[in-house]
């Protein structure tokens, strides 16, 4: 009988040594829960410009880098590609993302979609942003191709499938890059920039003239050593020229 109950009180003391050991083990050791997998970053290729450029005191100069710099800019215009730290992650896995959030009664939702060398973003707008009423309609379209090389960004005019401003980048032949900006708006315009490798390069910008036209605006090109020309005009007819 002795033997029997020593035996059944060291198997007790034996379990329980168990899952005290056990318990310290989970503590020592917490199991780690799997991140899910982050979107891609939206970037476009960097346009150098020459330093003697940038450090120019020239007007014109000043302008053309200017017009670079402006051309660059996606965020004032609503572009968004990455949710802020509010949003509801709706999906994410490899490849596929999905987030959602609301703000004064306007929903947005982002989608972002990575394949085949390329990555999507996708902005839809639900519910209303106190002056129109969006049914998850799309806002934006962005296309980039994941070496940089070519893409597109496309915003929709309020409530309809028109597009509002357009930028398309793409790499020619000897890697010349040309990133180029079309506003369909009022006054229109559209801005041409091509870069080559050496950071020389040049700017096309066009307006409409009062025949309804597109015009050239104002014209740029600027050598691998900074030095550069520009040239005006009025109504598409040239009214100056100059160099730095």
């Amino acid at each position: 009988m002795f033997i029997k109950r020593s035996a059944l009180v060291i198997s007790g003391l034996s379990l329980l040594i168990l899952i005290i050991g056990g318990c310290g083990s989970d503590e020592e050791n917490p199991i780690t829960p799997t991140l899910p997998p982050q979107p891609p970053t939206f970037q476009t290729k960097a346009i150098d410009l020459p330093q003697a450029m940038l450090n120019s005191s020239n007007d014109m100069a000043k302008q053309a880098i200017a017009i670079v710099e402006e051309t660059l800019q996606f965020e004032p215009y609503g572009c968004r590609f990455e949710a802020p730290a509010d949003a509801e992650a709706v999906k994410e896995k490899a490849g596929d993302w999905e987030y959602k959030w609301t703000t004064n009664g306007l929903t947005q939702t982002l989608q972002i979609t990575s394949v085949s060398g390329r990555t999507t973003w996708k902005i839809f707008y639900d519910g209303s942003d106190g002056s129109q009423t969006y049914n998850n309609w799309r806002f934006m379209d962005t296309v980039q191709s994941t070496d940089l090389s070519s893409g597109h960004i496309t915003l929709f005019k309020a409530g309809t499938n028109m597009t509002e401003i357009e930028w398309v980048w793409y790499t020619l032949e000897l890697d010349v890059y040309k990133l180029i900006k079309q506003f369909y708006g009022e006054p229109p315009y559209k801005i041409e920039i091509t870069v080559k490798p050496d950071k020389s390069g040049k700017i096309d910008k066009f307006t409409r003239n009062s025949a309804g036209n597109m015009v050239y605006d104002v014209k740029f090109s600027w050598n691998e050593d900074g030095s550069g020309s520009y040239w005006t005009f009025e109504e598409g007819v040239q009214t100056s020229f100059g160099t730095w």
